[in-house]
């Protein structure tokens, strides 16, 4: 951890206002606060692990001649916590405190990317809340943040466990659970299995659906068709069938009835013919 890196984005933050505990939070997420720190194969630079071609550090060639200039500390952190900040003053975030809000502000500024924060990064962050709680950060320019933000709930769970979970969501009403309740995702199978655990890291309730799909059916016996939303369910309706025998018996009847009919009306003759007696 760079003790001059710190002090680069404490003025930064000061710069874009946001409270510098957590782009402080997000670089040592990303690099342990480690200026030199190069990943991603090479492509992803510095602090906040600014990558290029195709992310924020696209712009290096507005600092100097290659991607190597994103590796200071001051260009780094300039370039680094602008997203942070506009992802920090969104309407969303405004409702958010503490390590929810770390949350929110990391998977909405591409960390570590724009998708959400996957099981991984979801240990990372905790693990640099964890050190912001004892570096004392919360309390670096940080008027919005509550004064028992620092004592938050939070899920005490092992990073393999988190993994096992999901994708946090979020917290309480930000996520549509409970106060003090926080809700994961993990799809599998097209399935999307909820989950809703306390600060213990013990289930309250896990559900799943499937996603809403668009679906053309067709009509049985005609070519009619029609777009229907979610998931096709095919319902087959039982007909009573009358038995094989039951049509033989009728045949029969029927035949039997007809011929007696004719023969009183004299339509068929019997006849009868007696054999030679000598």
């Amino acid at each position: 951890m760079d003790s001059a890196s710190i002090s680069v984005i404490e003025h930064w933050s000061s710069v874009y206002g946001v409270p510098a505990w957590i782009p402080l939070c997000i670089a040592y997420a990303e690099t342990s606060i480690t200026p030199t720190e190069i990943g991603d194969n090479g492509t992803s630079y510095g602090l906040f692990q600014l990558h290029t071609p195709g992310g924020q550090g696209d712009v290096w060639n507005q600092y100097g001649s290659s991607p190597s200039v994103l590796l200071s500390s001051t260009i780094n952190a300039e370039i680094g916590i602008k997203p942070i900040a506009s992802a920090y003053k969104s309407e969303a975030a405004s409702n958010l405190t503490g390590f929810s809000l770390l949350v929110y502000v990391a998977g909405h500024s591409g960390h570590p990317d724009y998708t959400g924060v996957p099981a991984y990064y979801m240990a990372r962050l905790q693990l640099a809340w964890s050190e912001a709680q004892s570096k004392g950060w919360l309390t670096l320019d940080s008027p919005s943040l509550s004064s028992s933000a620092t004592s938050l709930a939070q899920p005490k769970c092992s990073a393999q466990t988190i993994e096992a979970l999901g994708t946090y969501v979020g917290e309480g009403s930000a996520a549509g659970v409970q106060a003090g309740l926080f809700l994961f995702q993990k799809t599998a199978n097209s399935v999307t299995i909820n989950t809703i655990i306390d600060s213990n890291c013990k289930v309250k309730a896990t559900y799943a659906h499937a996603p809403i799909n668009t679906n053309v059916i067709t009509k049985p016996g005609t070519s009619t068709t029609k777009t229907v939303q979610g998931p096709v369910q095919y319902i087959t309706k039982t007909v009573s069938k009358v038995p094989a025998w039951a049509w033989w018996t009728l045949g029969v009847g029927a035949v039997a009835g007809i011929s007696y009919y004719a023969y009183r009306r004299g339509w068929i003759h019997l006849t009868h013919k007696y054999g030679d007696w000598g």
